[in-house]
């Protein structure tokens, strides 16, 4: 069974699409969850047997919250950086150590990461992390930014039913036709939504129809394209 879909579409209905979750914080804010895809994403990327994954996952654990401990401090050092508005030389030369001294050791760890996994459970598994690792991230950011598109999307549709709802059943005045159903009957290589249009009825009347109209008519339009191709 393909768990990493179905627990990922579980953590997107959870949260408001509408709070525009960026997809590098979204670890930050949902841990359990993420946590909860990295397991169905390894476990089967892996192949893990119940018995290798009660000790995979311990061993997988203490090294990752090692390096995220490491990689907090990195970032800690980092921001002070960014909010240092003046530093002598001296000075800039000492935090740039200091951060090649963090970034070695984020390296030596990783490393030990690796190292460990191979002498407790398997060398092959622990030389397959490092590209599970890229593929789940990548994973995850190409799912949210889908979800966010298809909200998006979903989001424009709500307004062009808004629209169309408000113009729909409006009718010029002294005529039984809406504008919409005027429009209809009109050859569509004259309809422009970029100006309002003039068009000349049976009894040698005109009726202007507003460009907002007629965005909203082509949104009507598009709408039903969209229906029928589903």
């Amino acid at each position: 069974m393909k768990l990493l879909p179905l627990l990922l579409a579980l953590l997107l209905l959870n949260n408001p699409l509408s709070a525009q979750i960026r997809p590098g914080g979204l670890i930050g804010q949902y841990p359990d969850r993420m946590e909860a895809l990295r397991i169905a994403f390894f476990t089967e990327a892996l192949s893990l047997t119940p018995e290798e994954a009660k000790v995979f996952w311990p061993v997988m654990r203490e090294e990752r919250e090692k390096m995220e401990a490491h990689r907090a401090q990195m970032d800690s050092l980092q921001t002070a950086l960014d909010a240092a508005d003046e530093m002598s030389d001296a000075e800039a030369f000492a935090h740039l150590e200091a951060l090649a001294d963090l970034r070695l050791e984020d390296i030596t760890m990783k490393n030990q990461m690796l190292l460990t996994i191979a002498n407790t459970l398997d060398p092959q598994c622990a030389l397959e992390i490092p590209k599970l690792e890229e593929r789940f991230r990548r994973r995850i950011i190409e799912e949210v930014q889908q979800a966010l598109k298809a909200a998006k999307a979903a989001k424009l549709r709500n307004i062009a039913a808004s629209r169309i709802s408000a113009f729909e059943h409006s009718t010029p005045e002294g005529l039984n036709k809406s504008f919409f159903e005027i429009l209809d009957s009109l050859p569509p290589h004259i309809i422009d939504g970029d100006f309002d249009l003039t068009v000349p009825m049976e009894n040698a009347a005109t009726v202007i129809i507003p460009k907002k109209v007629i965005h909203a008519w082509y949104a009507r339009e598009e709408l039903k394209l969209a229906a029928a191709t589903i």
